[in-house]
Formats: structure tokens, C-alpha cells, sequence
């Protein structure tokens, strides 16, 4: 029963890469993955025990609710989805959302518990923040200031990865 799981899990995974492809998507990824004042959500799932006694094909119609959520979405929000399963011992799913507008983040996450997907959703955790302009400390070199600046490896990147860091009121 399990491999069967995984095996579904990891076909969808490729449907869904099709699905979020940044190359459709109707907001503008660059500026919003830039920008300063951009609101950045950081939602972690996993999915309930029900999900994995459903058939394959109720799984793929479920999925189709998830697609049209980010359909209605992706004028106002970036959305990029990463498995975690093996990854991470609590979650499944990550969802990586940016908008300038944090309702905007707040309707989507809304929209997509309350689909027929995300009913199978368990939420494992739930991080928001906001892009600033880059402050760095008074040392750094100018060659350091662009090096962090620029992207350390061109093309689509398969893994995101969060640290959380707790910054006091004078960091700010």
C-alpha cells in the first residue's frame, strides 16, 4: 500500500510541476521575487491518512481543484510548490507564496483549505514575513555587496530551503 502511495504522490508531484510552471504564471515572478515590500508566506502541509485510502483517480480530481485555485490565484500571488516528503519527517508539502499584498497570500491559503484538495491538509506550519532592502554591516567589501546581490546558480532552483531568523528591534 505504501509504494503504491509514494508512486501516486510522485506522479502528481510531475503533474503539478506543469501546473506551476513560472513561465504561465500572471504575475510578475521576477519583481515580486526581487522587490522590497514584497509579503512572502511560507505554508507547510501534511497530508491527512484519508488521502493515502483514496483511489488514484479521486486523488488526480482532487488535485484539479488544487490547480484551479491557483488558476484564480496567480494574477495576484507567486505560488511555487515543493514535496517534502522524505525531506521532512512532519510535512508533505510546502508552499512558497509571494504578493505585494498580504491579503492577497491570506485568500489564497483560504481558498485552498477550502478546496476539495486541501481538505486533506493538515497544517504543520505557517511562517510570514516582508522583504526589505538589503542593510549590511558597515565592513562588507563592495565585491561582497554584489556577490550577494547576484543569484549564486542560474536556472530553476528544485529545493527551497527556510531559516527562520528571530531579529531584534535594532537589527531592524
Amino acid at each position: 500500500m505504501m509504494p503504491l502511495f509514494l508512486r501516486t504522490v510522485m506522479c502528481i508531484f510531475l503533474f503539478m510541476s506543469f501546473w506551476f510552471s513560472p513561465v504561465s504564471a500572471g504575475v510578475d515572478r521576477e519583481k515580486l521575487l526581487s522587490e522590497s515590500g514584497v509579503y512572502g508566506s511560507f505554508a507547510v502541509f501534511a497530508l491527512d491518512d484519508q488521502w493515502g485510502k483514496l483511489d488514484s483517480s479521486t486523488r488526480i480530481a482532487r488535485l484539479a481543484t488544487l490547480k484551479g485555485v491557483v488558476e484564480q490565484h496567480r494574477e495576484h500571488v507567486a505560488i511555487d510548490l515543493y514535496l517534502l516528503r522524505g525531506l521532512a519527517d512532519h510535512a508533505d508539502l510546502l508552499f512558497r507564496i509571494h504578493g505585494m499584498e498580504l491579503r492577497d497570500n491570506q485568500a489564497f491559503l483560504l481558498d485552498l483549505k477550502s478546496s476539495q484538495f486541501g481538505r486533506h491538509l493538515k497544517t504543520a506550519g505557517i511562517m510570514h514575513g516582508m522583504t526589505k532592502k538589503p542593510s549590511y554591516v558597515p565592513g562588507f567589501s563592495e565585491q561582497m555587496k554584489a556577490d550577494l546581490t547576484s543569484p549564486s546558480e542560474p536556472g530553476q532552483k528544485p529545493y527551497a530551503i527556510v531559516i527562520p531568523v528571530k531579529k531584534s528591534a535594532e537589527w531592524w
